[in-house]
């Protein structure tokens, strides 16, 4: 969370070592230095919690300062752009599917035909967007650009190379676009009831939706989460994982499955409701079989089964919110970026189900990007038009801000 990494226990745990040494070393000469016995670990622990306090103060900061320009920028964007809420509002469901890939790179990398899920999505009355590319190859900032409808780079100053940013940590204004995102205040403001899930990462958790499902057997709070994650309690934690892999395996099973429940309860909210499901599957790890069962895999095959399941699920899940809808729901399943197993991670699944007159503008290379774009712009009178379409790919070595636009590697999509 802070910008640099004082806060993590890669540091803390050399220093933690330093002062148990130290310890043992002052407690057998105890005799003669009771007083710099004391004074050393007052002084150990007065600088632990300097740490934490610049971290706790650091990180509020940078949410005051984000959350204060987000704020005023909604409101200009929402009055510029003419936005105003329909007589009937459709209930919209944004559900992000985690590393899944594209069709043509599944077939290729991992020998998996899903032409019959995707023909049923058709079936059912999806358009699929088969050249589609994410436009950022991370979740933060993917999720960050498409909730917000534009690019990082329109978004902010800050987002812009040369500040050798190269750690999920150090990223705190990108996960406010995510937590405080356009769409949710726009919809809010029409009158839509927010809703979202716990992914068990504190900082893609949008919390502050109407209605947030929260895994109830998920030992600490996010912010306490935020804590022992930059502290040397870290440290004993991945131990007892390392020790006990199968306990960290079941508690990510129960967590997806606890989310996978609850989005099919969430159908019967009150209306009308924007639902923004991001499900970690199929990301790893793999603990889906493809029936759903908990089956730890690995590799490809892994990947695989948890495709497979997860498809079975969204085809239920899809069949269950068009019969209990009464007005014809808006329904975008996407991926976030593509699996980093593949040979390129940028090609994602990216289906839509919208009226006659949504289904005009899309085409098959729309981008995550367009997506509320021409959602506000077909059902709420909104006048964003649509922006290129654009991939970028960053040096993930030396600076995640360092930007480089990606070129489509598909022949056919090339064509189209």
């Amino acid at each position: 969370m802070l910008s640099s990494s004082l806060g993590t226990h890669r540091i803390l745990a050399p220093v933690c070592v330093l002062a148990l040494i130290l310890g043992i070393y002052l407690f057998l000469r105890r005799s003669y230095l009771d007083e710099l016995l004391t004074r050393t670990f007052n002084l150990i622990t007065l600088t632990t919690l300097l740490i934490s306090l610049i971290q706790i103060s650091t990180y509020a900061y940078k949410v005051y300062l984000v959350e204060r320009d987000r704020a005023a920028q909604v409101a200009f964007d929402s009055e510029s752009s003419g936005i105003k809420a329909a007589q009937e509002l459709p209930d919209i469901y944004y559900i992000v599917l985690d590393e899944y890939s594209r069709d043509d790179i599944l077939k290729s990398d991992f020998d998996f035909d899903n032409r019959y899920y995707l023909d049923r999505l058709r079936g059912m009355g999806f358009y699929i967007a088969n050249c589609s590319l994410s436009n950022y190859g991370t979740t933060a900032f993917s999720l960050a650009s498409s909730l917000n409808f534009d690019y990082l780079q329109s978004l902010g100053s800050q987002f812009v190379s040369g500040r050798g940013i190269n750690d999920n940590n150090e990223i705190s204004e990108v996960w406010q676009l995510l937590q405080h995102s356009k769409v949710r205040q726009d919809l809010e403001r029409m009158g839509y009831q927010s809703v979202a899930f716990d992914t068990g990462v504190f900082w893609s958790n949008v919390s502050e939706s109407d209605v947030f499902y929260k895994y109830n057997n998920y030992p600490y709070s996010s912010f306490e989460d935020l804590i022992l994650n930059s502290t040397a309690v870290q440290i004993l934690l991945d131990e007892v994982e390392d020790l006990n892999p199968e306990f960290r395996y079941l508690e990510w099973y129960n967590k997806q499955t606890y989310n996978l429940d609850k989005l099919l309860e969430a159908t019967s909210l009150n209306s009308p409701k924007f639902v923004y499901a991001h499900l970690l599957i199929p990301h790893g790890p793999f603990v889906f079989g493809s029936n759903g069962e908990m089956h730890y895999g690995s590799g490809e095959q892994g990947y695989r089964d948890q495709v497979t399941f997860i498809n079975t699920y969204i085809l239920a899940l899809v069949q269950q919110i068009i019969t209990t809808s009464s007005t014809s729901p808006i329904i975008i399943i996407q991926g976030d970026h593509g699996t980093r197993a593949a040979s390129f991670t940028l090609p994602i699944m990216n289906a839509y189900l919208l009226s006659d007159r949504g289904r005009d503008l899309l085409y098959p290379s729309i981008t995550p990007v367009n997506s509320f774009r021409v959602i506000f712009d077909t059902y709420f009178d909104g006048h964003y038009g649509l922006l290129e379409d654009i991939s970028y790919d960053s040096d993930w070595e030396n600076d995640w801000y360092n930007f480089n636009v990606a070129s489509e590697s598909n022949p056919d999509c090339v064509l189209k």
